[in-house]
């Protein structure tokens, strides 16, 4: 494939990565040039695209921190996606840990691939206050992707298209818990506690599929538009506080939708509740 073919005209404001032999020089070339061109002038007007082609850029125990606007990484092939991988298991941090808005991912499979990480949270015989306190912990758990947005900013301008987010074990989550998730998800694939769980799921969300407990599990308040969306066991705002959000075309399993919640004014078009397999 020429990949050449695929690049906007802007082409100095654009870079290809080769995935070479060595993803962890690859994932290197990754952090060295995200850091080059971070030292540009951004603004809406004048983004900067980093191309990936297909492989794997692997970071090691360091992650992809998204600290400044518009830069975006892309992967070459929409089929074959390129692979971000870290091996991070430290809480408040990601593989990719997204500290700005107004940022495109797209084509790409996320992988936080840690198996040391353990949480308390998820041991057992633990007392009811012990277990408080480690839920209460839950949106600093170690992820694929961590959305590091504190409490009343809005990162409404990310947009996600064609990435998966995956990790190994239960206590590292493919997305940050608790946290909120507006902004645009098309084709979008998830684990566990994913789109807003404990948070707020504010956004608009397309085709995406998440794992139980998803799309704003017991959340803040599920507000977005939700359309083509899948997911396991007491997702879509089972025991959420609000929901007011369009919800089409959507399925679970096990829970009506909004089951639980406080303030159920969601709207509901040809949804559908699986029975448990």
């Amino acid at each position: 494939m020429n990949y050449l073919n695929l690049i906007p005209r802007e082409s100095s404001k654009s870079f290809i990565l080769k995935a070479g032999e060595d993803p962890l020089e690859n994932g290197k070339n990754l952090l060295s040039k995200y850091y080059e061109i971070s030292r540009q002038l951004f603004n809406r007007e004048n983004r900067y695209t980093i191309y990936l082609e297909p492989g794997t850029f692997d970071l090691g125990k360091s992650s992809l921190v998204l600290n400044y606007q518009c830069i975006d990484i892309i992967g070459l092939d929409e089929k074959d996606r390129s692979v971000i991988t870290s091996d991070i298991g430290v809480e408040n941090n990601g593989t990719i840990n997204q500290l700005k808005d107004d940022v495109v991912l797209r084509n790409l499979t996320i992988k936080n691939t840690n198996l040391s990480y353990i949480s308390l949270w998820h041991t057992e015989n633990l007392s009811r206050e012990d277990k408080q306190y480690f839920q209460d912990r839950l949106n600093l758990l170690p992820s694929a992707y961590f959305r590091n947005i504190g409490p009343g900013e809005n990162f409404g301008y990310t947009y996600i298209e064609n990435v998966n987010f995956i990790t190994l074990k239960e206590s590292v989550q493919s997305m940050r818990i608790g946290t909120t998730y507006n902004g645009t998800y098309n084709n979008v694939y998830a684990g566990n506690y994913s789109f807003g769980a404990y948070g707020w799921a504010n956004g608009t969300f397309t085709n995406c599929i998440g794992g139980f407990l998803s799309f704003g599990f017991a959340g803040i308040e599920v507000n977005g538009n939700f359309e083509n969306c899948h997911a396991r066991e007491a997702s879509f705002g089972i025991q959420a506080t609000q929901i007011k959000g369009t919800f089409k075309n959507c399925s679970n399993y096990g829970y009506t939708f909004g089951q639980d919640s406080l303030e159920n004014k969601g709207i509901y078009i040809n949804c559908v509740t699986h029975p448990y397999v």
